[in-house]
């Protein structure tokens, strides 16, 4: 899942995830939101994503990594390196 920590004046309130190109919209689900620490006007937030991914987008994120942006009240970019899925896929047994 996907933890976004940021300061701000309200939620951003996540609702959907496009992968690099913009033309695969990626099932993006709440899992939970918190907020601490606030002042008078920005607080500390949390939001909990869950974005699941077929099989395949490990065997292609291995080659060129992933590269996916969260739409809100504002959009932020993701990006994962190729090693982090090359990690993954070597730490599957072999049968």
């Amino acid at each position: 899942y996907i933890s976004a920590k940021y300061k701000d004046k309200d939620w951003r309130s996540y609702k959907s995830a496009v992968n690099a190109q913009g033309n695969v919209k990626l099932p993006l689900t709440l899992l939970s939101k918190t907020n601490k620490n606030c002042s008078e006007e920005i607080c500390q937030y949390e939001e909990k994503l869950a974005i699941p991914l077929s099989f395949l987008y490990f065997f292609d994120g291995s080659v060129s990594g992933l590269d996916i942006t969260i739409h809100g009240i504002r959009s932020d970019q993701i990006i994962i390196p190729a090693a982090y899925f090359k990690a993954m896929l070597n730490s599957i047994p072999a049968e």
